[in-house]
């Protein structure tokens, strides 16, 4: 038996809400560019496969007025970041469209999430991933999002869920795993505790501003010069990651062989997509606190170690999602 959930809940939720023909909601910066990084693109991926076994028919608004809405699974949709407003400026064209949201963590500490569902006359079902972000919404903003007619489910992150159509993915990168291990640490926000009670800067305050030139450039001299920009910042996080093992399972991948100290493969900034599926796809071990860096290692079989990071949203999907598999090691922020 699989210790991974299978897809069947998400169906059961979805297939009343998907009548019709539904659009997909993209949400995009000023300049056009589409919010996410790597992990995103796994998410989107197992959103593509589920959207076709589930016999969904999606349309653009040009070529038909859509029945329902459709907002992929995302791991953006905290107060402080774009997401949100993104979403509710996209939404407010058509409030008369039920709204499902695939799978996602949510943190709202201070902005009311019913905002984003302003003026909408139909409902809404937003299904949550883990349980912390299901709880969080429930106990702190039940009153408002009822109010807006917005109903919350819990279901499982879909790269979890729809393991079979990700692994193949990863099984078609040549080249073999060796004997050395990956580590990943992150850079930005969700590398510090969200959980603390001082105020959260926000996403456009910490993202590095983007100049003209730099937005001409090449995808690969971006990358080179974005590495370059943060080697130092990945040094420390890095040895600030091997620095948190407890010292019996840091002994133990010593051991095992070398570790590849690499950039934080989830930025895309830093890393190509196809670069993140071939890191992970060859490391014999993983150690991070990027949350899809240790779900393809997890369920590719690999030995994997995550650790805390960010707000709620890792320890909800591994107590939601990963628990029953033994090659993963949960590291909660006080052990």
């Amino acid at each position: 038996m699989s210790p991974f959930p299978t897809t069947d809940g998400l169906l059961g939720l979805i297939q009343p809400w998907a009548q019709g023909s539904g659009y997909v909601i993209e949400l995009r910066s000023e300049r056009g560019k589409r919010l996410g990084n790597n992990g995103d693109r796994l998410l989107d991926l197992a959103f593509e496969k589920l959207v076709n076994e589930f016999g969904m028919t999606l349309a653009s608004l040009e070529s038909k007025e859509p029945d329902y809405l459709v907002l992929p699974p995302n791991g953006a949709l905290v107060d402080t970041y774009e997401a949100p407003s993104l979403l509710a400026r996209r939404i407010a064209t058509l409030p008369d469209k039920p709204l499902i949201l695939f799978p996602s963590s949510a943190l709202f500490r201070t902005k009311d999430p019913a905002e984003i569902f302003s003026g909408r006359t139909a409902p809404t079902l937003w299904i949550l991933r883990e349980k912390h972000s299901f709880d969080h919404l429930s106990e702190q903003w039940d009153d408002s999002l009822q109010a807006r007619n917005v109903t919350l489910a819990l279901d499982h992150d879909v790269v979890v869920s729809g393991h079979r159509h990700i692994i193949p993915r990863f099984k078609s990168v040549s080249g073999s795993e060796g004997n050395c291990g990956l580590l990943v640490s992150r850079l930005g926000v969700e590398a510090t505790d969200m959980r603390t009670e001082t105020d959260l800067p926000s996403a456009g305050r910490i993202r590095n501003t983007a100049v003209s030139a730099f937005n001409a450039m090449p995808q690969y001299a971006k990358i080179a010069v974005r590495r370059q920009l943060t080697r130092h910042r990945q040094l420390a996080a890095n040895q600030e990651m091997i620095s948190s093992l407890p010292p019996d399972l840091a002994k133990t991948l010593e051991n095992i062989g070398e570790t590849a100290r690499d950039v934080d493969i989830s930025d895309p900034t830093l890393c190509s997509f196809e670069r993140f599926v071939e890191k992970i796809s060859t490391a014999q071990y993983i150690v991070t606190n990027r949350l899809h860096v240790a779900i393809p290692g997890t369920i590719l079989g690999k030995r994997v170690i995550l650790v805390d990071s960010g707000y709620h949203k890792l320890a909800g999907v591994f107590e939601q999602s990963l628990q029953a598999a033994e090659n993963l090691t949960f590291l909660r922020r006080d052990e």
